[in-house]
């Protein structure tokens, strides 16, 4: 969603311009043959974001005043570059909550739904977890299986080995704590990203952000995900 999004001139972009092929970037980044290794091959974001975290088990920067996070921000010589261009700087968040210093920025959210739902556990089950007899890992804190890589050795080892006797009621268990619903600014239901028009998301895309994305391009890419994914 970030990367169609950074295809308006209202949003400082992620990738190289000219842009490259929409099909061979959707088939390099976003749709690997090995599903465990989607991770760390996924962009990731071109920012210094080190003072916050994005995932839910972690807090830093949740306790940030808006002063606070706008001098973080702007240490970082693209965010500067990218603000003073009046450009939004886009980045991921996948916390189930906004933190105070960005409630009233420019939000997007893909809202978890009951038609999503069947979808986004055979997802998480096939990328986000490698399943023993009687054990599951959690491939994102697993430093061998995510971008956590080099970085585990700063922070406090992360538990990622689970007992379970029944997977399905596993990942209802383990997904609760990331479950999004509506939030502020400009809301996606996951099953319309899915399954849904993409002319009526890039209408409300363009509304939102104040200038058009690159439809022709976002729809290339975004055909051969679904093609991969659903």
């Amino acid at each position: 969603m970030l990367i169609c999004c950074t295809t308006s001139k209202a949003v400082g972009n992620w990738i190289d311009e000219p842009l490259p092929d929409p099909v061979q970037f959707a088939t390099e980044k976003f749709c690997v043959s090995d599903t465990t290794e989607h991770m760390n091959h996924e962009p990731i974001t071109p920012y210094d974001i080190s003072w916050y975290t994005r995932n839910a088990i972690f807090d830093r920067g949740d306790d940030l005043n808006k002063e606070q996070a706008y001098e973080y921000l702007l240490e970082c010589s693209l965010s500067r570059q990218h603000y003073k261009g009046k450009q939004l700087i886009a980045n991921v968040w996948q916390k189930p909550y906004i933190p105070k210093w960005a409630q009233d920025e420019k939000i997007i959210t893909i809202v978890t739904d009951n038609d999503s739902m069947p979808w986004l556990l055979e997802r998480r089950r096939n990328l986000f977890y490698e399943w023993f007899d009687n054990e599951v890992h959690l491939l994102r804190y697993k430093p061998t299986k995510s971008p956590i890589g080099s970085h585990s050795k700063k922070y406090v080892p992360v538990k990622y080995c689970y007992p379970y006797t029944d997977a399905d009621k596993f990942m209802r268990w383990d997904i609760k704590k990331e479950t999004v619903t509506a939030g502020p600014g400009l809301n996606i239901k996951l099953s319309a990203w899915l399954y849904g028009s993409l002319e009526l998301i890039w209408d409300q895309f363009d509304e939102y952000l104040g200038k058009p994305i690159n439809r022709a391009w976002c729809t290339a890419l975004m055909n051969t995900w679904r093609k991969r994914w659903t």
